[in-house]
């Protein structure tokens, strides 16, 4: 993800200097930069998110697998231990 630095002196002064009052810049730079920040917010959720999505499919295949290997065992074990299965 691309970052940008806004210099936020230097654009209320800009936004002073078309007819703003000092007040009225300060408050549309701050509100740019809270947007900016809730946004990021969420982008890095989503990238949690898919994290954590991965991360359970992983556990997910993880439990199968070993769910099918104590079948496997289970049924070597009925068929090929004496007395077991009788």
């Amino acid at each position: 993800m691309t970052t940008h630095t806004i210099q936020t002196h230097k654009l209320i002064q800009q936004l002073v200097k078309t007819g703003l009052s000092e007040t009225q810049s300060t408050a549309i730079v701050e509100g740019s930069l809270e947007t900016q920040q809730d946004f990021a917010t969420k982008q890095d959720l989503n990238v949690v998110r898919s994290e954590l999505e991965l991360v359970i499919s992983q556990t997910a295949n993880k439990i199968i697998m070993a769910h099918a290997v104590f079948i496997g065992l289970a049924i070597a074990i009925i068929k090929f231990v004496p007395g077991v299965g009788a």
